[in-house]
């Protein structure tokens, strides 16, 4: 099935993702089993989340890593932090203004963007979580996702990015709640 990830053939990459998410799965028993085929599964993977990615097989392909970072945590987690994380982050960022002001008729609602984004700001606690995220890597996280708390964005989004903020307060609440506190009006 591997052989057929790099596919441009955007019907047989989802069709393989979907094989290999549940595959990992039925491995989750057999560590020696399982590792071996994420190392093979990995270099394939990463390819999908690069900038200009169709974003349904990027998605998809979340999908996979999120079950990944649970069952193999450490075995991904460098390889996750250094190369997956950032092309999640920059795209955040990237499609956060293009979501504002998009209220509840907005046909944006149905675009795939949306739907990743929506997927990213409910999934990426649980892969920080898995993962162990240290507190710099958390501070970017932060920084990117702060955004999707404006008024301004859908409300399913910043749904999700308080759900995310939750998840990460789980890991170091204090980097959370300074993070929140800078965002606060003072009086300087």
């Amino acid at each position: 099935v591997l052989h057929f990830l790099p596919s441009h053939d955007r019907n047989l990459q989802l069709l393989v993702i979907s094989i290999l998410t549940e595959g990992v799965q039925v491995l989750a028993v057999c560590q020696d089993q399982l590792l071996p085929i994420v190392h093979l599964v990995w270099s394939p993977l990463v390819g999908r989340f690069d900038p200009g990615s169709d974003p349904l097989i990027v998605k998809r392909s979340f999908e996979l890593l999120c079950v990944l970072a649970q069952l193999a945590r450490d075995f991904i987690r460098t390889r996750t932090l250094s190369v997956v994380l950032p092309s999640l982050c920059k795209f955040l960022i990237d499609t956060a203004p293009t979501s504002r002001k998009k209220d509840i008729g907005s046909a944006y609602r149905f675009t795939q963007v949306y739907k990743l984004q929506r997927e990213l700001l409910d999934g990426l606690g649980e892969v920080a979580i898995h993962l162990g995220l240290a507190e710099k890597e958390l501070d970017n996280v932060l920084e990117t996702v702060i955004p999707y708390l404006s008024i301004q964005q859908p409300q399913p989004l910043q749904e999700g990015c308080v759900k995310l903020l939750m998840q990460l307060a789980k890991l170091d609440a204090d980097v959370v709640w300074l993070k929140l506190v800078h965002l606060l009006p003072g009086d300087k």
